[in-house]
């Protein structure tokens, strides 16, 4: 739940920031702040000017090598400023692309880490949180929540790509199915708390039988999936027999 406090909070620190968003130019963050920077430089220059045109004491061959002065130095300064602005600002704008570019494309970007003020933080903090996030992403779109095995997805996937490897082995692929026979019966009467037990349990069993090569996946609510490398027929004895044992 939200605490209106803290929206408050927020709303009162962003007065600034709100008021400038309104400016129709310039439209970017980047180009406010120059802006800002701008209008703060030359103010000097314009005390200067004005003061330089009312004191009378001033011959006008005075007045004007002042003003240009100030204005050289003013402009100098103005430059370097607004350059270096521009860099210092670098660290938000390519975290607010990476994040712009990671949900339209899902490409996970690679800010820099090492550096410790806020703006590097900031790009820390959006790397760590956008490479979590893209795990849980594909957690939740590859395997199944219930028994944390690859769903009919990633088993297809990884099936295709075994199958792409088989040339460079000598080996045989047998692929097995495991049908729970009255999975839909326990659900009826114990009802689904137990159906995820059972779920699990034979998840875990199965997880028990295989082998770093083979494939385990839940492929409907009752089924299972199991890819097994074998160099012959005979060679599926042992792993079916493992199957079978309760």
């Amino acid at each position: 739940m939200t605490n209106p406090k803290i929206i408050t909070s927020v709303t009162s620190q962003l007065k600034l920031y709100t008021l400038l968003s309104q400016l129709k130019l310039p439209k970017s963050y980047l180009g406010k702040i120059m802006l800002v920077a701008f209008i703060g430089t030359h103010i000097p220059l314009l005390s200067l000017f004005f003061y330089a045109i009312t004191v009378t004491s001033l011959t006008t061959d005075t007045k004007i090598k002042v003003l240009v002065v100030a204005l050289i130095a003013t402009l100098v300064g103005t430059g370097i400023t607004l350059f270096t602005l521009q860099k210092l600002l670098i660290p938000i704008t390519l975290t607010a692309k990476s994040l712009r570019q990671y949900l339209e494309t899902n490409k996970i970007p690679q800010l820099p880490t090492k550096f410790k003020d806020e703006a590097g933080v900031l790009m820390a903090d959006t790397q760590y949180s956008i490479g979590k996030l893209d795990e849980l992403i594909q957690q939740l779109k590859n395997y199944d929540s219930l028994t944390a095995l690859p769903n009919r997805l990633l088993f297809h996937r990884q099936l295709q790509q075994l199958i792409s490897e088989l040339p460079h082995y000598q080996n045989t692929l047998a692929i097995m199915l495991v049908d729970l026979d009255g999975f839909q019966n326990i659900n009826n009467i114990f009802g689904h708390e137990s159906g995820d037990f059972v779920l699990r349990h034979v998840s875990q069993k199965l997880s028990q039988h295989i082998t770093k090569r083979d494939i385990l996946a839940r492929v409907s609510s009752d089924e299972f999936a199991l890819v097994h490398s074998v160099t012959s027929v005979e060679g599926l004895n042992r792993p079916l027999a493992k199957l079978n044992t309760r």
